[in-house]
């Protein structure tokens, strides 16, 4: 199982890896309630996208149980709703989360939850061989586009694929 917040969601859907992504992993990829409303809240394509997957089971929605903890990680590391519920669910099924907030990535390693970012997700299908090095560094430069990720970080994450 696989947890994600918004921001690597809407990521992958934007950039076009999230079925690529999905088929790849084989596990079950499961979202918060506030998550999904966060992410389809506008009419875009990555909202369609991801509301069409979780229609066909692809993407599983997961209440949270333990409300103090998502209020104690909202207030402590002043992360947001859906990154907040994100962690919880993580602590709650023991499984790792996939993140590109920063103080979400914090939160996680003080809490001692795995976390990989969107650009880790992309290495990882890489070696895996889910993806070819052209797709790899196509969804590099998406990410570029798309992401919050600086010039030098992308051009390590696109030095790491052509090199392997």
């Amino acid at each position: 199982m696989v947890i994600m917040d918004s921001s690597s969601l809407i990521l992958l859907a934007k950039m076009e890896a999230l079925d690529k992504m999905l088929k790849s992993i084989r596990e079950t990829v499961m979202i918060g309630e506030q998550v999904y409303k966060e992410v389809t809240a506008k009419d875009t394509f990555d909202a369609k996208l991801i509301t069409s997957r979780v229609k066909e089971g692809i993407i599983e929605i997961r209440k949270m149980r333990k409300m103090q903890l998502f209020k104690d990680v909202m207030k402590d590391f002043g992360c947001g709703a859906g990154e907040a519920e994100s962690i919880t669910l993580s602590i709650e099924c023991g499984e790792g989360i996939a993140t590109d907030d920063k103080k979400a990535i914090n939160a996680c390693k003080l809490l001692k939850v795995r976390w990989a970012t969107t650009a880790d997700l992309l290495v990882e299908m890489y070696d895996k061989k889910k993806i070819t090095k052209e797709e790899a560094l196509a969804y590099a430069d998406r990410l570029e586009k798309y992401g919050w990720y600086g010039r030098m970080l992308i051009e390590k994450l696109k030095e790491k694929i052509k090199n392997e």
